[in-house]
């Protein structure tokens, strides 16, 4: 689940983007401008992805409930295929 999870914050996908869980979206709000990237510039994060990745997958296990922790794991497939 860890490994797919980090692959949410990849690309964007208009139709899926305001899907993403708002405590997953804090997690990105919070580790985007550590890589110069801003929240909702997918293509950045994905460049700068080996960076955030450790940082967001553990701010989303630590501040997500299970379920939205579920529904960001069927974001990214549906996100980044």
């Amino acid at each position: 689940m860890k490994a797919n999870l980090f692959l949410l914050f990849a690309t964007g996908v208009a139709a899926n983007i305001a899907s993403i869980p708002q405590c997953a979206q804090s997690c990105l709000n919070k580790a985007a401008p550590t890589v110069g990237c801003s929240a909702n510039n997918y293509g950045c994060l994905c460049n700068q992805i080996s960076k955030i990745q450790g940082p967001v997958v553990s701010c989303v296990i630590s501040t997500c409930s299970s379920g939205d922790i579920a529904i960001s794991t069927s974001l990214v497939k549906q996100i980044c295929g």
